[in-house]
Formats: C-alpha cells, structure tokens, sequence
C-alpha cells in the first residue's frame, strides 16, 4: 500500500506490506473558517474551566497553552490574539517566551524559525526550541 505521510514541507510517500496495515488514518475534511482571525479571537476570550485566558494569566508565574502549527501550505493557527490577550492581561512582552515542541528533532533557527512564527514574532518575543538531544537530566 502507497502511503503519504505529513512530512516535512512536501510530505514523504512511502511502500508499506498490505498485510501490515490495519487502516490508514486521514485528516477530517472540514470547511475552512470564513475569518480565522476573528474565531481565534473569540475562542482566546472564551471561558475555560470557568476562568478566561486573561483570567487564568493574571498573576500567573507560568502559563501553558498549545498552539499547534500545521504542515506547510495548511492553514496555520494565528497566534496574535493569544499573544495580545496576554499582553492585555497585564503580562509584558518580556515575561511571555514562545516555546517551540521539537521532540527529538534538530532546533528551528535562522530563516526557518521566521518561516514558523513569522518575523513579527521572531523579533519582539523570546521564542525557544525544545533541545531533547540536550537533556540535562541523569540517565537512570
């Protein structure tokens, strides 16, 4: 079975036995948003468990948020509204650092970090990669 696996920028197709696949799993087709901007705007100020975003960072020594960007050429998640709701929480810029989840992989730097997060954001935020292949920790 041809298999196209989310790779990279321009996917990986791959030969996989008949015989070793259960089922292929494939993205939900979903019309796209007419205003994404607008959504994640809503969505930011939107209450979760009870408390909205700028309820839950007011105070906050730390704050988690996922923000998933999707493959190349996809529609990417517009992280401005988070970051304004932040700063409108009374979070300065400085206090606020955009980690970017590498897993395993090598670091997104230079013009590829601009490509990720636009260079809007590579620029006035502290952005930082996941370095898994530097764990300070002891191995057991």
């Amino acid at each position: 079975m041809r298999v196209r696996l989310e790779y990279a920028r321009t996917g990986l197709e791959v030969d996989l036995p008949d015989e070793r696949v259960v089922r292929s799993l494939a993205y939900k087709n979903a019309e796209p948003l007419a205003d994404p901007q607008a959504s994640f705007g809503r969505r930011v100020g939107q209450s979760h468990r009870h408390a909205t975003l700028a309820e839950l960072a007011r105070g906050a020594r730390t704050l988690h948020r996922d923000l998933r960007y999707h493959a190349a050429g996809a529609q990417r998640n517009d992280p401005h509204a988070l970051l304004a709701a932040l700063e409108a929480a009374g979070i300065p810029r400085d206090k606020i650092t955009i980690l970017i989840a590498t897993g395993l992989h090598r670091p997104n730097e230079g013009e590829e970090l601009i490509e990720l997060v636009g260079a809007e954001i590579a620029t006035r935020y502290r952005v930082e990669n996941h370095r898994g292949q530097e764990s300070t920790s002891t191995p057991i």
